[in-house]
């Protein structure tokens, strides 16, 4: 009786707490008797309000019998509660729960690798001087995210897994990859993995140049540079297009696709042969010209356009015979005897005393710009080499003075 009591009253209690009864008659129903307790068949009995209106012969209430649960019963409660419990943390349902694989970092990273480099945990947190529980926390952290174990841990020690293994491999992979970034960012500090592409009109590339460049290249050997000779009009459209990083060569303040850095002026000289009759003069004038055969620099450049205007304010008409480009073509020309020429005051000096040169007055301007692609930041070999550049023209008068007004 005490175990059939016990039983209805249980199931009653799971009933009206809105358990599934099928559910515990089954796990009591496995349930029996207490060894050595005396069995005897369950019967039905009237329904707890019957039995709670149940009453003795003489009118008063049947005195309340308190009901020892038996042990099957205790086993079912305790049965009940293991199984409704959650376990206290997730390693009691999986001893390496997989979380989201991105919450690796590069701290447990590196101590497991070097765990796989030294061997040991002592060893691995003596290379990276952080304590041992404090690598041991991090493979811990690292196997919770990857889902599956990488240290065997026999009698204290620690022994890679198979999986260890392959995962190690792809771990140095990432590491070297990280190495070459780090390699690739110190390269680029120190101007070592550099490019710098530069072209300019052939007036700069005899003597300004080279100069630069020779500066340049003994300060930042690691640059590599790239150097072409174009005519300025050629050069713009580089610029423009973004296919060199400066440019050297005259320009007109009304192009918008260009950003000029600096400007220089120098003054045209005039050169003949060493025998030409005019070379006793001190000084070269439009009206000592007048009827000489001359060779003149294409009718598109600027220096064309200053000496017909030189030419006819003084009243003088030119004679000219030839017009070519650039500068040294016209001074080739004049040193052969052709004819006298008006160019720029550098070209003129890697002729030697094949050429005689004389001021002209009134002075021509023969300018030219340093200029960048508008709206493009120069990069950093870029910028060295435009800073060398200044300081070489700044080095020799005869290479220009700077003006602020490309257009005065």
């Amino acid at each position: 009786m005490v175990i059939r009591s016990d039983h209805r009253r249980a199931a009653s209690i799971w009933r009206q707490a809105g358990m599934a009864g099928s559910f515990w008659r089954s796990r009591m129903g496995a349930v029996g008797p207490a060894p050595g307790a005396p069995t005897r068949a369950a019967q039905p009995g009237p329904p707890p309000s019957a039995r709670s209106a149940r009453k003795w012969g003489n009118g008063a209430p049947a005195p309340e019998v308190q009901q020892i649960p038996a042990i099957g019963a205790l086993d079912s409660r305790r049965t009940r509660r293991s199984h409704c419990q959650r376990p206290r943390n997730r390693r009691q349902r999986d001893d390496f729960p997989r979380t989201d694989p991105g919450a690796m970092n590069q701290k447990q990273l590196t101590a497991f690798r070097m765990v796989m480099r030294h061997g040991t945990i002592t060893e691995a947190a003596r290379a990276l001087n952080v304590s041992q529980p404090a690598v041991s926390r991090l493979i811990a952290d690292l196997e919770a995210s990857i889902g599956f174990p990488l240290l065997h841990r026999p009698g204290g020690k620690a022994l890679p897994t198979r999986e260890a293994y392959d995962f190690f491999q792809e771990v140095e992979r990432m590491f070297y990859g990280l190495d070459r970034l780090g390699q690739v960012a110190e390269e680029i500090r120190t101007l070592n993995r550099a490019v710098c592409r530069i072209a300019s009109m052939p007036m700069v590339s005899f003597e300004i140049l080279p100069r630069a460049l020779h500066g340049i290249v003994m300060h930042h050997p690691g640059i590599e540079f790239s150097h072409d000779v174009h005519t300025s009009p050629r050069i713009l459209d580089l610029l423009a297009s973004r296919q060199i990083d400066i440019g050297i060569a005259q320009t007109d303040p009304g192009r918008q696709d260009v950003e000029v850095l600096a400007a220089y002026r120098t003054d045209c000289v005039c050169v003949m042969a060493p025998d030409h009759p005019l070379s006793t003069r001190e000084a070269i004038h439009p009206a000592d010209l007048h009827a000489v055969p001359m060779v003149a620099l294409n009718f598109r450049t600027l220096t064309y356009s200053y000496l017909m205007r030189c030419c006819a304010e003084a009243g003088v008409t030119p004679r000219i015979v030839a017009e070519t480009q650039p500068s040294y073509s016209a001074c080739s020309l004049a040193a052969l005897g052709v004819g006298i020429a008006i160019v720029d005051p550098i070209t003129p000096g890697i002729f030697g005393d094949r050429l005689c040169v004389r001021p002209f007055l009134p002075a021509l301007p023969f300018d030219y710009q340093v200029i960048k692609p508008v709206g493009l930041s120069m990069s950093r070999a870029a910028t060295a080499f435009y800073e060398e550049l200044r300081e070489t023209i700044a080095g020799q008068s005869h290479f220009g003075r700077p003006v602020h007004n490309i257009s005065a």
